[in-house]
């Protein structure tokens, strides 16, 4: 059996060097995604050699590289666009989607070594990432996808979209970040009424409106948050399966709030798969432990993971 990579390695593989493009600011609870990806990105490109190849999408591709806020001095890590052109072996194609020019820019400088491997693109997730992967990505060609909003930005039809893609051996693998404690929950108050603006956020991101049935519940009292927040991601999860794929499974990630204090709930990834393969990787993934926290804590771990 292959030694288990540990955190520290995990770590050491995610840090990047400083340079003068602009970078994103990033908690330290944020390494755990990038992480995830580290690890499961190589193991996908060496399933899609069978295949001829594989691409990766980033919907929400940003500058390439992160600070961690917090870190008592400048601590850099690559971003998921760097970290899946660098993953061996090689991804064959990674298309990165980003709306903000800046970024975008900055992105293109820290692609550059990577010629025609990386394909960049500005545009809205929403109205251009279904239309670039019908262009781009070849039927027969592995596809893993990777959503990662900020908020509530990212839309249902979005992810249908690119679930239905036509003329494909196999949907894209998807992995989603459910924002659910950082946004959906802000926005779903109960001491105050809902904003119809909020509401058609929120309707937006969901498959449909039955997420507000959950929400009257929760305001009448008659479930307590950690119910409504378990029945909110366990719809979407659903949902996602509905789409028709064989696995999804879910993980949630903890923020590191200081040392001594209990780590908060931040968000899901949601992972959808039509590959035993896939879904075997990536819930070894899901179940284990990382201990991440040392950029901030400067504790580094006790034991081996």
């Amino acid at each position: 059996m292959a030694r288990r990579t540990t955190s520290e390695e995990i770590l050491a593989e995610l840090r990047a060097p400083f340079d003068e493009s602009p970078v994103r600011r990033i908690g330290v609870w944020s390494l755990e995604k990038l992480a995830t990806l580290q690890l499961y990105l190589p193991a996908f490109a060496r399933a899609c050699q069978r295949a001829g190849g594989g691409y990766y999408v980033d919907g929400f591709a940003g500058p390439g590289r992160a600070s961690v806020r917090g870190a008592p001095e400048p601590y850099f890590v690559h971003g998921s666009p760097l970290i899946a052109l660098r993953a061996k072996p090689e991804i064959e194609r990674c298309i990165f989607l980003e709306i903000d020019p800046h970024k975008l820019a900055a992105l293109e400088g820290r692609c550059a070594h990577y010629g025609e491997r990386a394909l960049l693109r500005r545009g809205d997730v929403n109205v251009h990432l279904v239309p670039l992967l019908r262009e781009e990505v070849p039927g027969w060609a592995p596809c893993f996808c990777f959503l990662d909003p900020t908020g509530v930005e990212l839309k249902w039809q979005t992810v249908a979209g690119i679930a239905s893609l036509p003329g494909r051996r196999r949907k894209p693998e998807l992995m989603i970040l459910f924002p659910l404690e950082m946004s959906v929950i802000r926005l779903l108050t109960v001491d105050r009424p809902m904003r119809d603006e909020d509401k058609s956020r929120v309707n937006a991101m969901f498959k449909d409106d039955s997420w507000w049935d959950i929400y009257q519940s929760r305001v009448k009292g008659e479930i307590d948050k950690a119910e409504a927040k378990r029945l909110y991601l366990d719809k979407y999860s659903k949902d996602v399966k509905g789409l028709g794929y064989k696995s999804v499974e879910s993980r949630q990630v903890l923020a590191y709030v200081g040392a001594g204090k209990k780590r908060q709930p931040r968000y899901h990834l949601v992972f959808a798969t039509d590959h035993p393969v896939g879904e075997d990787i990536m819930s070894g993934i899901f179940k284990r432990d990382f201990v991440l926290d040392l950029p901030v804590s400067r504790q580094p771990s006790l034991f081996d993971l």
